[in-house]
């Protein structure tokens, strides 16, 4: 090669190039690569010389690229497999960016694109550049950092062999998400006065995100890395200190992009506390101005995401802090035509009827009930004594303790501590602030809403079977806080325990002490979203009465022997009996 190049000294750089394209092509035959006990042989020698040319391809070469790529590969992998066991003459330090540079030569030609992101390893050693630059010195700056960016676009997991390599290279689920956060915090560094590329850097990691956000693993580890926080204030850039912007079609494209990704990140309350802070509602305004039809999920976010997440105390706090820079929105007369002022309204309503009941319920100072476990007795919560070990069920008394543990949670007490341990990423605040609304909730709740039309999923029919064909009561109220807002139906245990995916509560236990209650304890469920229309959360809060509740005695009633008209009749008058009655009852 190199004698090759001194014959060719007096050509033009691209024609030199083209002469020398046949010798590449020839030391780069994989039937050249050596067997493991004999590395340090000529040929490993003259296929490094010829990855070095294939830096220089020009598209003028593009009718070689395929057979070039071909030959290509199977020496970087075996540069990479073998990079410590070469001697120190012919070793490649990283043959992973050999590999991105061509990639960003090849991928001009797209049915050879479309084949090389087909090749089995590829996106393992592409992320495997990503984390050497990434520990480099001045990584921005790496020579092979803009085209590492430009191919992360193409990496795409629509196979789950694709993910599984994405992974493989970067040693794990949670050194991914460190490396996408550290990279999108590099880019907003110096995406304003920068260099275009930056900006455009910035846009293909996010897009990068939006591939893998579908994915169950990556985005829980995407928010446990700090990514709402980190994606969210990427939302924000092109704003510096002097109020300059970038250029509106690449804002546009940045918020959307980190707005699609941070919608699968604030499934939790510490997520969204993050998110809110750093500009999550100025994000969603700045899309105001843009068209329904192509941000549906926008939508989603402000009337569904965002209201679920005000049954949540410690988002609460945060939107009582941020949500008064907003207060003068409403009267912009170009805001009120938008698409979006009917959905940011009802969402300030109801989160300021959620920051006034917070409120109240701190400067309250009611006394708190609870029902013995055994005997169902209702008092004050001085009154009761808790199992120490499980910490999940009180008693009235010593006795009603010892006749508990007698009859049931001997063998339910170590199981309950399990299922505690399972909803330990809910404060105790947030998890009370949520018993606190739920009752508030049930309170206003008349038994008469409960009851289903004829054309309704679960009708009257359904339950009037089901109550028939069951031994012990087998409802459960059901409490789906849509769009954050309460919409409460009556369905069967068996379903609520289906839905339970987590694994997060006691159902066996719960079902016994329902049976043993003679009506006195019901269960109900407070469902609310997880941050996405597609992820939900339950929240068993037993109702405990001071008379048998409104599911036992339904119960009761379906089993009858009568018709069903009849019985459509008998529930319409116990629902007015039960709407009369005045009682206790406690969650």
């Amino acid at each position: 090669m190199e004698r090759l190049l001194d014959l060719l000294a007096d050509q033009a750089d691209t024609d030199k190039y083209t002469y020398s394209l046949p010798v590449i092509y020839a030391n780069l035959d994989p039937a050249k690569i050596p067997a493991e006990e004999n590395l340090n042989v000529p040929s490993v020698a003259c296929a490094n010389m010829a990855l070095d040319q294939l830096h220089d391809l020009r598209p003028k070469h593009k009718s070689a690229f395929a057979e070039l790529w071909h030959r290509a590969w199977p020496w970087i992998v075996f540069f990479q497999a073998y990079r410590e066991c070469l001697s120190d003459r012919l070793m490649r330090l990283d043959p992973c960016f050999d590999l991105v540079i061509l990639i960003t030569r090849f991928r001009k030609d797209k049915q050879l694109e479309s084949e090389i992101f087909s090749t089995v390893g590829v996106r393992t050693l592409v992320v495997d550049a990503w984390f050497a630059i990434a520990n480099s010195e001045n990584r921005l700056d790496h020579s092979a950092f803009t085209n590492l960016c430009r191919i992360l676009p193409s990496l795409t997991a629509d196979e789950p062999d694709h993910f599984d390599e994405i992974i493989e290279g970067a040693g794990g689920v949670a050194n991914l998400s460190a490396i996408i956060g550290t990279t999108v915090l590099d880019c907003v560094r110096v995406a304003i006065g920068g260099p275009a590329t930056h900006v455009d850097s910035l846009i293909n990691v996010l897009t990068f995100i939006r591939i893998l956000r579908h994915t169950d693993i990556m985005s829980p580890a995407l928010a446990a890395a700090g990514g709402a926080k980190i994606i969210t204030a990427a939302s924000c850039t092109g704003f510096d200190p002097d109020g300059t912007v970038l250029e509106p079609s690449k804002k546009q494209t940045i918020v959307l992009l980190c707005l699609d990704a941070i919608s699968t990140m604030i499934y939790s309350p510490e997520a969204m506390c993050a998110a809110l802070p750093v500009g999550l509602l100025q994000s969603v305004l700045f899309c105001s101005t843009l068209a329904l039809s192509q941000d549906e999920f926008i939508h989603c976010m402000l009337a569904r995401i965002l209201p679920s997440a005000t049954v949540y105390h410690s988002v609460l706090i945060v939107l009582k802090e941020v949500i008064p820079m907003f207060s003068k929105m409403p009267d912009s007369l170009e805001f009120q035509r938008c698409w979006m002022y009917k959905d940011w309204m009802e969402f300030m309503t109801l989160v300021e009827r959620r920051i006034a009941f917070m409120q109240q319920t701190e400067a309250s100072h009611g006394v708190s009930m609870k029902a013995c476990s055994n005997c169902n007795i209702m008092r004050e919560r001085k009154d009761f004594r808790k199992c120490s070990r499980c910490q999940t069920v009180f008693y009235c008394s010593l006795e009603c303790q010892k006749a508990d543990w007698n009859t049931g949670h001997r063998e339910t007490c170590q199981t309950n501590q399990i299922y505690s341990l399972r909803n330990m990423d809910i404060t105790p605040r947030n998890y009370s602030f949520l018993r606190e609304l739920f009752h508030k909730d049930m309170m206003k709740l008349k038994p008469s809403q409960l009851i289903p039309a004829p054309q309704s999923a679960l009708p009257l029919s359904y339950l009037r079977e089901l109550a028939q064909r069951s031994e012990r009561n087998p409802f459960i109220l059901v409490v789906h806080y849509q769009k954050g807002i309460p919409c409460a139906y009556i369905d069967e245990i068996a379903w609520a325990r289906s839905r339970d995916f987590q694994h997060r509560f006691n159902w066996d236990d719960l079902e016994r002490r329902e049976a043993r209650s003679s009506g006195l304890m019901e269960l109900q469920t407070m469902v609310v979203q997880d941050g996405s229309p597609w992820h939900h959360r339950q929240f068993v809060f037993p109702q405990w009465s001071d008379r048998p509740g409104f599911l036992h005695r339904l119960f009761e009633l379906l089993r009858q022997d009568i018709s069903l008209k009849d019985a459509e009749e008998e529930v319409e008058r116990l629902c007015t009996r039960c709407e009369n009655e005045s009682g206790t009852r406690i969650h």
